[in-house]
């Protein structure tokens, strides 16, 4: 929930609380101080500042996502689901940079998830093919939309997926006009 400065600080301060308190014979309030070092440490490394850039996201402060998101040096070895939720998040980051190319394949990675819910996987999967279309990766959007019709939870985003079925088919007409 805190940026890699901040965490290293709470850690430290609650490190220091710890010796500090051991020496004053405090022996369960040092172990609380030790414990808390210990949380916040692990924490840092099993979500990384994902949640943090997410927030940053929402309130529209793209280019300080960016730079949380630029700390996590493995999203891989986050736990789940914040693989998925790092690459849907850089992904937006992409698509609000117009780097159609580079969303779709961090939606691709992000549709991989696990997500919670079924409906998470049914939108990355729309989320790769409006990236795709934009980009003008016809087949690939196809293909995109294929697999989110074929999700259970398909029928909540049904709307969005009929617009950009009508977007690609008159991206098909275009091309087949030239």
């Amino acid at each position: 929930m805190f940026s890699r400065r901040v965490r290293i600080v709470v850690v430290l301060a609650c490190a220091f609380l710890a010796v500090r308190t051991a020496l004053q014979d405090l022996w369960i309030l040092a172990a609380l101080f030790l414990v808390a070092a210990v949380v916040f440490t692990l924490g840092y490394w099993r979500n990384g500042p994902v949640w943090l850039a997410s927030r940053y996201l929402r309130a529209g402060r793209g280019p300080k996502a960016r730079a949380l998101l630029n700390e996590v040096r493995n999203p891989e070895r986050l736990v789940a689901p914040q693989p998925a939720c790092y690459y849907y998040l850089s992904g937006m980051l992409d698509l609000r940079d117009q780097d159609y190319g580079s969303a779709a394949v961090n939606f691709a990675h992000a549709a991989r998830g696990p997500w919670r819910l079924p409906r998470d996987s049914v939108a990355m999967c729309v989320n790769t093919a409006e990236a795709s279309l934009s980009d003008g990766q016809l087949d690939k959007c196809a293909s995109w939309l294929e697999r989110a019709k074929s999700q259970p939870a398909a029928h909540d985003l049904a709307n969005h997926i009929s617009d950009i079925e009508s977007r690609l088919a008159l991206e098909r007409r275009g091309i087949a006009r030239r």
